[in-house]
């Protein structure tokens, strides 16, 4: 009943709040980049913006020379277990053909599916998100930069 006296359901005075909710909330954090009082930024948040310029700027040419799908890669062989490199490097295209030239095609084919079987049994769900988080975050810090 208070409120409909003051204006506290006016959508004005409930931007106000909030606001003032802001303000509250930015004076509690470790950097005092606004001042609330005088509703002004101070010339430290540049300096801010500054110091993450350099810190990221060597970067940013690097990154965004290389292809998303590089990315990919790197995050995917990165995340591979030894068995699954040993595995990887059996099936690879050179491993295939040096063992089609020693044994039988049936042999080879069978072994080869073997090796891709180990491969794959190693992607369960658990292991699929967290490459999917790391590519992910990966991929929100190439964009930022």
């Amino acid at each position: 009943m208070l409120n409909s006296f003051f204006g506290g359901n006016s959508p004005e005075a409930a931007k106000k709040r909030a606001l003032k909710n802001i303000a509250k909330s930015l004076s509690k954090t470790k950097y005092h980049f606004y001042k609330t009082s005088s509703n002004e930024i101070d010339s430290s948040f540049a300096k801010f913006f500054y110091e993450i310029y350099k810190a990221i700027s060597p970067a940013q040419a690097m990154l965004q020379s290389i292809n998303p799908k590089a990315f990919k890669r790197i995050v995917i062989d990165n995340s591979l277990s030894d068995k699954q490199l040993e595995s990887l490097g059996n099936i690879s295209e050179l491993a295939i053909i040096d063992a089609a030239k020693k044994k039988p095609l049936k042999e080879v084919f069978e072994q080869t599916k073997l090796y891709v079987d180990a491969f794959s049994a190693e992607f369960d769900s658990n292991k699929i998100s967290a490459i999917d988080g790391v590519y992910t975050k990966l991929m929100g810090f190439v964009n930022f930069v």
